[in-house]
């Protein structure tokens, strides 16, 4: 029986020294994805010290479902609301809509641009720190908030073409 396990443990060895060479090997590099979450980025950046004090190959960050949305949020939104309120009222699909219905539409659209003009501050707040603790020497690829959810060959397209061209 210990001659058997002894063999065994000279397999898991051997094996062991083999992924070891693999993992050190010019053409590997690890790749870190995150999403720019506070905690994400710390996870992120542990593992990067980890990849990088065992001598292994750090490539670079992925960043996914990072908001885009560029804008200033109006000091007066009352006023916002009421300029959203009379756009959406010019629109033909409004015609029908009560003073009261317009109001609520333009509620969630004026909530919802805030949301989003928040969460892209926060997401370039997120990218500023990885690029502040690994320096510009290291790639810093981020995917954008899609729409939907990427759970086809379609959606997995769209992240390689956003990665390939910035």
């Amino acid at each position: 029986f210990f001659v058997e396990a002894s063999d065994v443990l000279v397999g898991f060895r051997d094996r062991a020294k083999a992924v070891q060479r693999l993992l050190r090997d010019p053409k590997v590099g690890f790749v870190l994805i995150a999403v720019p979450e506070p905690e994400s980025i710390d996870e992120a950046l542990l593992f990067q010290r980890r990849v990088v004090s065992a001598g292994l190959p750090f490539v670079g960050f992925v960043v996914n479902r990072v908001h885009d949305a560029e804008g200033v949020l109006p000091p007066d939104r009352s006023a916002w609301r009421q300029q959203v309120a009379t756009e959406l009222s010019r629109l033909a699909a409004a015609a029908t809509l009560s003073p009261y219905e317009l109001g609520r539409a333009a509620d969630a659209l004026v909530d919802s641009q805030v949301e989003t003009i928040t969460l892209a501050a926060r997401d370039r707040q997120m990218l500023a720190r990885l690029h502040g603790a690994c320096g510009l020497t290291r790639p810093l690829a981020h995917v954008p908030f899609f729409d939907s959810d990427v759970h086809d060959v379609s959606g997995l397209l769209r992240v390689v073409a956003r990665l390939e061209h910035g």
